[in-house]
């Protein structure tokens, strides 16, 4: 029964260190007029990504999911 649940846990374990995690980013910027565009580029599997937030009352939110450890 032990070696059961420790070879199932092992089979598990794989999935829970790629699961996916949300972040958040938010920011405030000063002299930056509403509805101007904010971007973040990041690396995902190799490939440039291009996000971009909109700036309400000088702040801004990046959200997402990120598959790798941080």
């Amino acid at each position: 029964m032990i070696a059961n649940v420790f070879l199932l846990l092992l089979l598990i374990f794989p999935y829970a260190v790629l699961a996916q995690s949300p972040y958040t980013i938010q920011g405030k910027v000063d002299n930056v007029s509403n509805g101007a565009k904010i971007y973040l580029i990041y690396n995902r599997d190799a490939v440039s990504v291009t996000d971009s937030a909109l700036v309400q009352s000088g702040n801004f939110t990046f959200s997402g999911e990120i598959n790798t450890p941080s």
